[in-house]
């Protein structure tokens, strides 16, 4: 199954590919399920980010690792992949897209995932929606502050 959301913030493409980092990345990280960040390497190939996701009773470790990174002048992207994922997930490739659009930038997330059975994707599908559709207004608050900042 693929989900892909698109937001568009008020900041330069290279401000946004030197701060998408750890520290953004645990700002996005939705009130549930909470995970916690045990390893964040950064987005190199081979790096890995390794969480610990609270899912109700169970403690479920997730693991993915870069495997691709391009540079251009107008578009950074890196695809980080599922190693280890949790026992509702078999499958997990998330592509991350900034487009630059003039003096701001273009986040994509755009996401293949499948739990191995299309009935429980179709269920999946409504709470990944709404955990990346909570990244939209964080992405703004946060390059939005950081440009502020940086002035």
């Amino acid at each position: 199954m693929r989900l892909k959301i698109n937001t568009r913030i008020n900041a330069p493409l290279e401000l946004v590919q030197e701060h998408f980092a750890q520290d953004l990345f645990e700002q996005l990280n939705p009130p549930f399920p909470k995970a916690a960040v045990l390893v964040y390497e950064g987005n190199y190939p081979g790096a890995r980010v390794e969480l610990e996701i609270d899912f109700l009773l169970f403690k479920q470790k997730w693991i993915s690792e870069i495997t691709t990174v391009q540079k251009e002048p107008d578009k950074y992207s890196f695809i980080d992949e599922g190693r280890q994922l949790p026992f509702f997930l078999k499958k997990w490739h998330h592509h991350h897209l900034l487009l630059k659009k003039g003096v701001q930038t273009e986040i994509v997330d755009d996401i293949q995932f499948s739990s191995g059975n299309s009935l429980l994707d179709l269920l999946l599908y409504p709470g990944l929606l709404i955990q990346f559709l909570y990244r939209k207004p964080i992405y703004k608050s946060y390059f939005n502050s950081l440009s502020k900042s940086l002035r």
